[in-house]
């Protein structure tokens, strides 16, 4: 995400938390040379293929690390959190699960 996730937390006596979100741009930049690398390894197996989080965490505009308030990332900005890890294994199951054989 670029920014430490605990800077998305409220805090009290009214000082608020910043908007726990990062333009798709720039999370697209901050993200492609590990996809260059990832897609170079998939495209060495036939049956390989990805399962991008973008759907899940991103609109046309912004990437979320926070929905619906939860937070979706860790202690950094690279790992999902548990509550992450489910919501994004909750959207993504069907697609490993009516994978075509």
């Amino acid at each position: 995400m670029g920014f430490s996730p605990k800077s998305c937390v409220n805090r009290p006596f009214g000082i608020t938390s910043r908007e726990c979100s990062v333009s798709f741009k720039e999370y697209k930049q901050r993200m492609q040379t590990y996809r260059t690398k990832v897609i170079n390894i998939v495209s060495k197996y036939q049956s390989a293929f990805i399962l991008g989080p973008e759907p899940y965490l991103c609109d046309e505009e912004k990437c979320y690390a926070r929905i619906n308030d939860k937070m979706l990332y860790a202690a950094d900005d690279d790992h999902l959190s548990v509550m992450g890890s489910k919501y994004i294994a909750s959207k993504m199951i069907n697609q490993v699960v009516n994978l075509d054989d």
